[in-house]
Protein backbone atom coordinates (compact mmCIF):
# COMPACT_ATOMS: atom_id res chain seq x y z
CA UNK A 1 0.00 0.00 0.00
CA UNK A 2 1.18 3.19 -0.69
CA UNK A 3 2.08 5.61 1.87
CA UNK A 4 3.59 8.48 0.06
CA UNK A 5 4.40 9.44 -3.21
CA UNK A 6 7.20 12.60 -3.85
CA UNK A 7 7.94 13.62 -6.65
CA UNK A 8 11.60 14.95 -7.68
CA UNK A 9 12.27 17.36 -10.81
CA UNK A 10 15.90 15.95 -11.53
CA UNK A 11 18.16 17.75 -13.73
CA UNK A 12 20.11 14.46 -14.91
CA UNK A 13 20.03 15.93 -18.05
CA UNK A 14 19.63 19.13 -19.48
CA UNK A 15 20.74 19.39 -22.49
CA UNK A 16 20.00 21.88 -25.32
CA UNK A 17 19.42 21.05 -28.52
CA UNK A 18 19.75 23.51 -31.73
CA UNK A 19 16.71 22.58 -34.56
CA UNK A 20 18.95 23.17 -37.59
CA UNK A 21 22.71 21.83 -36.09
CA UNK A 22 24.63 20.21 -32.90
CA UNK A 23 27.65 21.60 -30.88
CA UNK A 24 30.78 19.82 -31.95
CA UNK A 25 31.59 20.09 -27.85
CA UNK A 26 28.32 18.40 -27.20
CA UNK A 27 28.65 15.17 -29.85
CA UNK A 28 31.88 14.55 -27.50
CA UNK A 29 30.67 14.49 -24.19
CA UNK A 30 31.19 12.40 -21.85
CA UNK A 31 28.50 11.46 -18.78
CA UNK A 32 29.84 9.44 -15.69
CA UNK A 33 27.75 8.61 -12.95
CA UNK A 34 29.81 9.01 -9.21
CA UNK A 35 27.90 6.41 -6.58
CA UNK A 36 29.21 8.21 -3.05
CA UNK A 37 28.25 7.11 0.44
CA UNK A 38 27.73 10.43 1.85
CA UNK A 39 28.02 9.65 6.07
CA UNK A 40 27.62 6.59 7.68
CA UNK A 41 23.99 5.10 8.07
CA UNK A 42 23.14 7.24 5.44
CA UNK A 43 21.29 5.49 2.17
CA UNK A 44 23.88 5.73 -0.50
CA UNK A 45 23.14 8.29 -3.60
CA UNK A 46 24.68 9.54 -6.96
CA UNK A 47 25.61 12.81 -8.71
CA UNK A 48 26.33 12.61 -12.41
CA UNK A 49 29.45 14.65 -14.04
CA UNK A 50 29.72 15.65 -17.72
CA UNK A 51 32.77 15.24 -19.33
CA UNK A 52 34.43 17.43 -21.90
CA UNK A 53 37.71 16.39 -23.35
CA UNK A 54 37.45 19.41 -25.92
CA UNK A 55 38.34 21.73 -22.84
CA UNK A 56 41.14 19.05 -21.46
CA UNK A 57 42.08 16.31 -23.55
CA UNK A 58 45.21 14.91 -21.95
CA UNK A 59 43.19 15.16 -18.40
CA UNK A 60 39.96 13.60 -19.78
CA UNK A 61 41.71 10.66 -20.80
CA UNK A 62 43.00 10.06 -18.05
CA UNK A 63 39.92 10.47 -16.33
CA UNK A 64 38.01 8.43 -18.48
CA UNK A 65 40.56 5.97 -18.39
CA UNK A 66 40.00 5.33 -14.92
CA UNK A 67 36.57 5.06 -15.24
CA UNK A 68 36.55 2.51 -17.81
CA UNK A 69 39.54 0.51 -17.52
CA UNK A 70 40.19 0.55 -13.96
CA UNK A 71 37.15 -0.20 -11.09
CA UNK A 72 39.57 -1.48 -8.57
CA UNK A 73 41.17 2.16 -8.27
CA UNK A 74 37.80 4.05 -7.40
CA UNK A 75 36.61 1.42 -4.98
CA UNK A 76 36.43 3.40 -1.51
CA UNK A 77 37.99 6.47 -2.71
CA UNK A 78 37.79 8.98 0.09
CA UNK A 79 36.93 12.80 -0.47
CA UNK A 80 40.03 13.63 1.78
CA UNK A 81 40.25 17.02 1.87
CA UNK A 82 37.13 19.43 1.85
CA UNK A 83 37.10 22.62 2.62
CA UNK A 84 33.58 24.60 2.66
CA UNK A 85 33.14 27.44 -0.08
CA UNK A 86 36.41 26.38 -1.74
CA UNK A 87 36.60 22.60 -3.19
CA UNK A 88 36.46 18.59 -2.21
CA UNK A 89 39.68 16.92 -3.08
CA UNK A 90 39.96 13.16 -3.80
CA UNK A 91 41.63 10.48 -5.92
CA UNK A 92 44.16 8.74 -3.76
CA UNK A 93 43.52 4.87 -4.41
CA UNK A 94 42.09 2.84 -0.74
CA UNK A 95 44.60 0.44 -1.11
CA UNK A 96 48.49 1.63 -1.12
CA UNK A 97 49.32 -0.69 -3.55
CA UNK A 98 47.21 0.80 -6.41
CA UNK A 99 47.75 4.20 -5.13
CA UNK A 100 51.66 3.51 -5.17
CA UNK A 101 51.29 2.42 -9.00
CA UNK A 102 49.04 5.62 -10.28
CA UNK A 103 51.63 8.15 -8.25
CA UNK A 104 54.18 6.75 -11.07
CA UNK A 105 51.92 8.07 -13.99
CA UNK A 106 52.10 11.54 -14.47
CA UNK A 107 50.41 13.17 -17.19
CA UNK A 108 51.33 16.94 -18.94
CA UNK A 109 49.26 19.72 -18.53
CA UNK A 110 46.63 21.15 -20.54
CA UNK A 111 45.83 24.26 -21.84
CA UNK A 112 43.20 25.77 -19.03
CA UNK A 113 40.07 26.49 -21.82
CA UNK A 114 37.59 26.84 -18.90
CA UNK A 115 37.33 28.13 -15.89
CA UNK A 116 37.38 26.82 -12.09
CA UNK A 117 33.47 27.71 -11.85
CA UNK A 118 31.23 26.39 -9.07
CA UNK A 119 30.70 22.69 -9.96
CA UNK A 120 33.92 21.99 -12.24
CA UNK A 121 36.55 19.39 -11.57
CA UNK A 122 40.25 19.98 -12.22
CA UNK A 123 43.44 17.72 -11.14
CA UNK A 124 45.58 18.54 -8.39
CA UNK A 125 49.28 19.27 -9.09
CA UNK A 126 52.07 19.95 -7.00
CA UNK A 127 53.89 21.46 -9.84
CA UNK A 128 54.31 22.31 -13.53
CA UNK A 129 53.52 18.36 -15.38
CA UNK A 130 52.62 16.63 -12.30
CA UNK A 131 48.96 15.66 -12.81
CA UNK A 132 48.07 11.98 -11.92
CA UNK A 133 45.13 10.58 -10.36
CA UNK A 134 43.88 13.54 -7.55
CA UNK A 135 41.19 15.71 -8.76
CA UNK A 136 38.83 18.42 -6.96
CA UNK A 137 35.40 19.82 -7.38
CA UNK A 138 35.54 23.64 -6.94
CA UNK A 139 32.07 24.02 -4.53
CA UNK A 140 32.48 28.07 -5.36
CA UNK A 141 33.61 30.18 -7.95
CA UNK A 142 37.61 29.64 -7.92
CA UNK A 143 38.59 31.55 -11.14
CA UNK A 144 42.17 32.65 -9.18
CA UNK A 145 43.13 29.27 -9.89
CA UNK A 146 42.83 29.47 -14.25
CA UNK A 147 46.02 31.40 -13.99
CA UNK A 148 47.51 28.72 -11.50
CA UNK A 149 47.13 26.49 -14.85
CA UNK A 150 44.18 23.98 -13.21
CA UNK A 151 42.14 23.16 -16.10
CA UNK A 152 39.03 22.09 -15.42
CA UNK A 153 37.83 19.06 -17.36
CA UNK A 154 34.38 18.44 -16.93
CA UNK A 155 31.69 19.80 -14.64
CA UNK A 156 28.98 18.15 -12.47
CA UNK A 157 25.65 18.46 -14.07
CA UNK A 158 23.52 21.25 -12.18
CA UNK A 159 21.08 20.35 -9.32
CA UNK A 160 23.44 17.19 -8.56
CA UNK A 161 25.92 19.95 -6.84
CA UNK A 162 22.59 19.26 -4.03
CA UNK A 163 24.73 16.19 -3.69
CA UNK A 164 28.12 17.26 -3.92
CA UNK A 165 27.67 19.61 -0.88
CA UNK A 166 26.45 17.54 1.32
CA UNK A 167 30.22 15.96 0.85
CA UNK A 168 31.75 15.48 4.58
CA UNK A 169 33.83 18.59 5.42
CA UNK A 170 34.42 18.24 9.25
CA UNK A 171 37.68 17.67 9.17
CA UNK A 172 38.55 20.71 7.00
CA UNK A 173 42.55 21.03 6.14
CA UNK A 174 44.59 18.45 5.98
CA UNK A 175 47.99 18.10 7.63
CA UNK A 176 50.40 19.90 8.63
CA UNK A 177 48.34 22.63 7.95
CA UNK A 178 45.05 21.58 9.12
CA UNK A 179 43.62 18.97 11.51
CA UNK A 180 42.73 16.81 8.13
CA UNK A 181 44.11 13.59 7.31
CA UNK A 182 48.12 13.67 6.13
CA UNK A 183 48.05 13.12 2.27
CA UNK A 184 51.54 10.73 3.25
CA UNK A 185 49.34 8.54 5.09
CA UNK A 186 46.69 8.14 2.90
CA UNK A 187 49.63 6.96 0.39
CA UNK A 188 51.19 4.55 2.98
CA UNK A 189 48.71 3.05 4.30
CA UNK A 190 45.60 3.53 2.63
CA UNK A 191 41.38 3.57 4.10
CA UNK A 192 43.16 1.38 6.75
CA UNK A 193 44.34 4.68 8.11
CA UNK A 194 41.31 6.80 7.15
CA UNK A 195 39.13 4.38 8.63
CA UNK A 196 40.48 4.83 11.98
CA UNK A 197 41.12 8.39 12.08
CA UNK A 198 38.60 10.23 9.87
CA UNK A 199 35.69 7.43 9.57
CA UNK A 200 33.31 9.90 8.93
CA UNK A 201 34.47 10.89 5.17
CA UNK A 202 32.26 10.71 2.49
CA UNK A 203 33.54 8.25 0.18
CA UNK A 204 32.86 6.67 -3.51
CA UNK A 205 31.50 3.10 -3.97
CA UNK A 206 31.88 2.71 -7.69
CA UNK A 207 31.72 5.23 -11.06
CA UNK A 208 30.38 4.24 -14.38
CA UNK A 209 30.41 5.74 -17.86
CA UNK A 210 26.59 6.27 -18.63
CA UNK A 211 26.43 4.24 -21.96
CA UNK A 212 25.85 6.23 -25.08
CA UNK A 213 22.95 4.28 -26.34
CA UNK A 214 20.98 5.64 -23.39
CA UNK A 215 22.09 9.20 -23.70
CA UNK A 216 21.09 9.16 -27.45
CA UNK A 217 17.38 7.82 -26.66
CA UNK A 218 16.98 10.68 -24.71
CA UNK A 219 18.23 13.24 -26.01
CA UNK A 220 15.57 11.69 -29.23
CA UNK A 221 12.47 11.71 -26.61
CA UNK A 222 13.01 7.93 -27.19
CA UNK A 223 12.00 5.76 -24.16
CA UNK A 224 12.50 2.45 -25.28
CA UNK A 225 15.50 2.40 -23.06
CA UNK A 226 13.99 3.20 -19.80
CA UNK A 227 15.36 0.11 -17.87
CA UNK A 228 18.41 1.35 -18.10
CA UNK A 229 17.95 5.14 -17.60
CA UNK A 230 16.63 4.39 -14.10
CA UNK A 231 19.43 2.15 -13.26
CA UNK A 232 21.80 5.68 -13.85
CA UNK A 233 21.06 6.72 -10.66
CA UNK A 234 21.18 4.75 -7.51
CA UNK A 235 17.90 4.67 -6.07
CA UNK A 236 17.19 4.03 -1.80
CA UNK A 237 15.75 0.66 -0.87
CA UNK A 238 12.61 0.14 -0.39
CA UNK A 239 11.77 3.13 -3.10
CA UNK A 240 10.29 2.09 -6.36
CA UNK A 241 10.85 4.76 -9.35
CA UNK A 242 9.41 5.87 -12.64
CA UNK A 243 10.96 7.66 -15.23
CA UNK A 244 9.10 10.30 -17.90
CA UNK A 245 10.41 12.23 -20.80
CA UNK A 246 8.80 15.76 -21.13
CA UNK A 247 9.97 18.34 -24.03
CA UNK A 248 9.89 22.07 -23.84
CA UNK A 249 11.09 24.78 -26.52
CA UNK A 250 11.49 28.12 -26.45
CA UNK A 251 12.78 30.75 -29.04
CA UNK A 252 16.32 31.34 -29.73
CA UNK A 253 18.45 34.54 -30.92
CA UNK A 254 20.24 31.82 -33.48
CA UNK A 255 17.40 31.82 -35.69
CA UNK A 256 15.32 28.84 -34.75
CA UNK A 257 13.84 26.80 -31.63
CA UNK A 258 16.00 25.15 -29.05
CA UNK A 259 14.40 22.10 -27.53
CA UNK A 260 15.29 20.91 -23.70
CA UNK A 261 15.08 17.38 -22.41
CA UNK A 262 13.67 17.20 -18.82
CA UNK A 263 14.10 14.12 -16.87
CA UNK A 264 11.30 13.83 -14.42
CA UNK A 265 11.70 10.84 -11.50
CA UNK A 266 8.95 9.83 -9.25
CA UNK A 267 9.90 7.90 -5.98
CA UNK A 268 6.97 6.01 -4.53
CA UNK A 269 7.86 4.91 -1.04
CA UNK A 270 6.38 1.94 0.58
Amino acid sequence: MLSSISYYGVSLLAILLHKSTHCSAAEDTVFVQFNVQLSPGWDPTSFMLEVNPSWAPIGAERFLDLVDNHPEFWSGVRFFRVIEGFMAQFGIAGDPVVAAEWKQKKIVDDEVKASNLRGYISYATSGEDTRRTQMFINLDDNKNLDSQGFSPFGKVVDDDMDIVDQIYSGYGEGAPKGDGPSQKLIQNEGNVYLEQEFPNLSYIISVKRVPKDVMDDVTKGVTNNVETLDEVRTISKGESTRLGISWASSSSSFGGPVYSIFLVLFIIRK
